[in-house]
């Protein structure tokens, strides 16, 4: 599938597996893809390979100035920024994954929701606010986990802030709408070749006294089709999503994960 007219889009927490596979697939369909990461250096390999034409943006989520210098950036460059995915997340050793809300500090569990949903609305804040300027508006896509309708202990923080986001999203898309804009969510389940899925299921095969070998067999268990679906194949669905094809999706969530028993 190609994009027709090539899109420009604005890839946020570039360094992140998730935004990583994103840029690749938004590139290989004919977007026009600049990266914006906390860290430029990390993406250093990413942005060569892609060939972008701007360089690194250096962004933190939660700084609305360089989120906005980084839109600005694109604007100037290409005319407008036309779409923008956020696949902002923290490390699971940064974020109390598989302790328990007795144990859970208060600080622990707002500075998730701060990085997350702070995150996913400061990119969304500033992109609506370049949009309005231009009388028209682009796409926002957000990321969230299947933890938002998942019972799993051990996974408050992330659970109660991915379940914000998705009620993020539908405003964003109803704030949008009259500028000709949408916004559309995807839902990712755990997928196993990033870090943080590792870091997070060593977490929590520790606390079950478990292996970490026994508890993603015990996943693989879970999907329909017996396995879930990789980087590849989510980052080909954001593609499609920032696609014509895609308009048709807004204020949906959408599961990217070939089918799961256990999600509502």
């Amino acid at each position: 599938m190609e994009i027709t007219n090539p899109t420009s889009c604005l890839v946020f927490a570039a360094g992140g597996a998730i935004s990583s596979a994103a840029a690749r697939a938004l590139h290989q369909s004919g977007a026009k893809v600049t990266l914006a990461a906390r860290n430029p250096e990390s993406v250093a390999h990413l942005h060569q390979e892609l060939g972008c034409v701007l360089p690194v943006q250096r962004v933190d989520v939660l700084d609305p100035d360089q989120v906005t210098a980084a839109i600005n950036n694109v604007q100037k460059q290409f005319g407008r920024v036309e779409v923008i995915f956020n696949g902002v997340g923290p490390r699971a050793v940064e974020a109390d994954y598989g302790t328990a809300i007795a144990d859970l500090s208060l600080d622990s569990f707002t500075k998730l929701h701060k990085l997350v949903v702070g995150g996913q609305f400061v990119t969304a804040q500033c992109a609506a606010r370049h949009w309005q300027s231009l009388g028209t508006a682009g796409t926002v896509i957000s990321l969230t986990s299947s933890l938002s309708r998942m019972k799993m202990t051990g996974m408050a923080g992330l659970a109660s802030a991915s379940a914000a986001i998705e009620g993020l999203t539908r405003a964003i898309a109803s704030e949008l709408a009259p500028l000709g804009g949408r916004a559309t969510c995807i839902n990712v389940t755990a997928l196993a070749e990033t870090r943080t899925i590792a870091e997070t299921n060593a977490l929590q095969a520790k606390r079950m006294g478990i292996s970490p070998e026994a508890l993603l067999a015990g996943m693989k268990q879970g999907y329909l089709t017996g396995r879930g679906p990789t980087l590849a194949e989510v980052g080909e669905l954001i593609a499609f999503v920032a696609s014509p094809a895609g308009a048709i999706l807004n204020s949906h969530i959408i599961d990217a994960d070939r089918g799961t028993r256990s999600v509502i």
